[in-house]
Protein backbone atom coordinates (compact mmCIF):
# COMPACT_ATOMS: atom_id res chain seq x y z
CA UNK A 1 0.00 0.00 0.00
CA UNK A 2 1.26 3.52 -0.99
CA UNK A 3 -0.12 7.17 -0.13
CA UNK A 4 1.01 10.63 -0.16
CA UNK A 5 -0.41 13.64 1.62
CA UNK A 6 -0.08 16.90 0.02
CA UNK A 7 -0.75 20.06 2.07
CA UNK A 8 0.48 23.52 2.94
CA UNK A 9 3.49 24.46 4.78
CA UNK A 10 4.31 27.74 4.95
CA UNK A 11 7.67 29.37 7.52
CA UNK A 12 8.19 33.24 7.85
CA UNK A 13 12.25 32.97 8.71
CA UNK A 14 11.76 35.67 11.63
CA UNK A 15 8.71 36.35 13.94
CA UNK A 16 10.22 40.02 14.64
CA UNK A 17 11.44 42.26 11.91
CA UNK A 18 13.01 45.61 14.38
CA UNK A 19 14.51 48.12 12.40
CA UNK A 20 16.04 50.24 15.50
CA UNK A 21 16.08 54.38 15.31
CA UNK A 22 15.00 55.79 12.05
CA UNK A 23 15.14 59.82 11.64
CA UNK A 24 11.42 61.56 11.47
CA UNK A 25 10.73 61.43 7.61
CA UNK A 26 13.07 59.15 6.62
CA UNK A 27 12.67 55.53 5.70
CA UNK A 28 14.55 51.84 6.20
CA UNK A 29 14.29 48.77 4.47
CA UNK A 30 14.29 45.38 5.64
CA UNK A 31 14.09 42.10 3.63
CA UNK A 32 11.82 38.97 5.28
CA UNK A 33 11.36 35.62 3.41
CA UNK A 34 8.19 33.72 3.30
CA UNK A 35 8.79 29.53 2.47
CA UNK A 36 6.05 27.78 1.07
CA UNK A 37 7.98 23.85 2.47
CA UNK A 38 4.83 22.21 0.93
CA UNK A 39 3.33 20.65 -2.06
CA UNK A 40 0.63 22.71 -2.49
CA UNK A 41 0.81 26.47 -4.09
CA UNK A 42 -1.12 29.25 -1.75
CA UNK A 43 -2.66 32.99 -2.12
CA UNK A 44 -0.98 35.25 0.17
CA UNK A 45 -2.21 39.13 1.64
CA UNK A 46 -0.66 41.18 4.37
CA UNK A 47 -3.47 42.68 6.46
CA UNK A 48 -1.27 46.28 6.86
CA UNK A 49 -4.36 48.46 7.11
CA UNK A 50 -3.79 49.08 10.64
CA UNK A 51 -0.29 49.77 10.20
CA UNK A 52 0.11 51.70 7.52
CA UNK A 53 0.89 54.96 8.59
CA UNK A 54 4.01 53.51 9.69
CA UNK A 55 5.12 50.22 7.55
CA UNK A 56 4.75 49.07 4.12
CA UNK A 57 5.17 45.66 3.15
CA UNK A 58 6.38 44.68 -0.87
CA UNK A 59 4.52 42.50 -2.35
CA UNK A 60 1.87 43.33 -0.33
CA UNK A 61 -0.31 40.03 -1.93
CA UNK A 62 0.96 37.21 -4.18
CA UNK A 63 1.24 33.49 -5.50
CA UNK A 64 3.95 31.29 -4.39
CA UNK A 65 4.66 27.80 -5.47
CA UNK A 66 5.42 24.48 -3.84
CA UNK A 67 8.92 24.35 -2.81
CA UNK A 68 9.65 28.65 -3.77
CA UNK A 69 10.10 31.83 -1.61
CA UNK A 70 9.33 35.64 -1.51
CA UNK A 71 11.40 38.19 0.00
CA UNK A 72 9.63 40.84 1.06
CA UNK A 73 10.54 44.40 1.42
CA UNK A 74 9.20 46.20 4.84
CA UNK A 75 9.86 49.50 4.59
CA UNK A 76 9.71 51.49 8.42
CA UNK A 77 8.77 55.15 7.53
CA UNK A 78 7.79 57.17 10.50
CA UNK A 79 6.96 60.65 10.51
CA UNK A 80 6.00 61.38 14.09
CA UNK A 81 8.69 60.80 16.95
CA UNK A 82 7.87 57.91 19.02
CA UNK A 83 10.42 56.18 21.34
CA UNK A 84 8.61 52.58 20.57
CA UNK A 85 6.92 51.88 17.59
CA UNK A 86 5.44 48.35 17.49
CA UNK A 87 3.10 46.40 15.98
CA UNK A 88 2.45 42.78 17.35
CA UNK A 89 0.81 39.89 14.77
CA UNK A 90 0.78 41.51 11.99
CA UNK A 91 -1.59 39.28 9.92
CA UNK A 92 -0.32 37.38 6.72
CA UNK A 93 -3.37 35.80 5.34
CA UNK A 94 -3.02 32.43 3.77
CA UNK A 95 -5.62 31.17 1.30
CA UNK A 96 -5.54 27.62 -1.00
CA UNK A 97 -6.16 25.30 1.72
CA UNK A 98 -7.01 24.64 5.38
CA UNK A 99 -3.63 27.19 6.42
CA UNK A 100 -3.81 29.42 9.38
CA UNK A 101 -2.89 33.02 8.89
CA UNK A 102 1.15 33.83 9.83
CA UNK A 103 2.02 36.77 12.33
CA UNK A 104 4.84 38.89 12.23
CA UNK A 105 5.84 41.36 14.81
CA UNK A 106 7.05 45.07 13.70
CA UNK A 107 9.38 47.71 15.92
CA UNK A 108 11.13 50.42 15.28
CA UNK A 109 12.06 54.15 17.11
CA UNK A 110 11.48 57.63 15.64
CA UNK A 111 14.13 60.35 16.64
CA UNK A 112 14.86 63.43 15.56
CA UNK A 113 17.37 64.79 12.92
CA UNK A 114 20.02 64.99 15.15
CA UNK A 115 21.38 69.10 14.72
CA UNK A 116 25.17 68.39 14.21
CA UNK A 117 24.07 66.77 10.68
CA UNK A 118 21.85 69.69 9.66
CA UNK A 119 24.33 72.15 7.65
CA UNK A 120 22.90 75.70 6.19
CA UNK A 121 24.77 76.76 2.87
CA UNK A 122 25.29 80.30 1.97
CA UNK A 123 24.92 81.08 -1.64
CA UNK A 124 24.76 83.98 -3.66
CA UNK A 125 24.54 85.36 -6.85
CA UNK A 126 24.09 88.28 -8.72
CA UNK A 127 20.67 88.81 -10.33
CA UNK A 128 18.97 87.33 -13.49
CA UNK A 129 22.05 84.66 -13.78
CA UNK A 130 22.26 80.93 -12.59
CA UNK A 131 24.48 79.63 -10.18
CA UNK A 132 25.14 76.44 -9.41
CA UNK A 133 27.67 74.82 -6.76
CA UNK A 134 28.78 71.17 -5.82
CA UNK A 135 27.86 70.23 -2.38
CA UNK A 136 30.09 67.48 -1.04
CA UNK A 137 27.49 64.62 0.94
CA UNK A 138 29.63 62.56 3.33
CA UNK A 139 27.30 59.51 4.61
CA UNK A 140 29.31 57.04 6.54
CA UNK A 141 27.78 53.72 6.37
CA UNK A 142 28.29 50.39 4.33
CA UNK A 143 25.23 50.21 2.65
CA UNK A 144 24.54 52.89 -0.50
CA UNK A 145 21.26 55.15 0.67
CA UNK A 146 18.94 57.57 -0.48
CA UNK A 147 19.08 61.37 1.39
CA UNK A 148 16.43 63.65 1.03
CA UNK A 149 17.03 67.09 0.33
CA UNK A 150 15.69 69.93 1.82
CA UNK A 151 16.26 73.58 0.40
CA UNK A 152 14.66 76.43 2.01
CA UNK A 153 14.93 80.08 1.37
CA UNK A 154 15.20 81.96 4.98
CA UNK A 155 13.04 84.67 3.82
CA UNK A 156 9.80 84.32 2.05
CA UNK A 157 9.81 86.61 -0.81
CA UNK A 158 12.85 84.12 -1.76
CA UNK A 159 10.79 81.42 -1.32
CA UNK A 160 11.11 79.38 -4.98
CA UNK A 161 13.97 80.60 -6.33
CA UNK A 162 16.20 77.57 -5.28
CA UNK A 163 16.20 74.17 -6.51
CA UNK A 164 17.39 70.94 -6.59
CA UNK A 165 17.01 67.58 -6.31
CA UNK A 166 14.82 66.10 -4.06
CA UNK A 167 16.48 63.04 -3.43
CA UNK A 168 20.52 62.03 -3.72
CA UNK A 169 21.22 58.48 -3.80
CA UNK A 170 25.04 57.82 -2.49
CA UNK A 171 27.29 55.21 -2.42
CA UNK A 172 28.25 53.20 0.45
CA UNK A 173 31.18 54.64 2.24
CA UNK A 174 29.94 57.71 0.10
Amino acid sequence: MHGTCHGIELKIMEDTVSFGAVVVNSKKIKSLQLSNLGDIACKYQWDTAFCSKYFTIVPNKGHLAPHEDVHFSITFHPNVLDDDIRFNKVKLEIDGGAADPLHVNLTGKCVPQPKEQVQDIQLSTMVRTTFSKKIPIKVPTTEACKVRVSIQANQQRFKGYFDGKEVLDVPANG
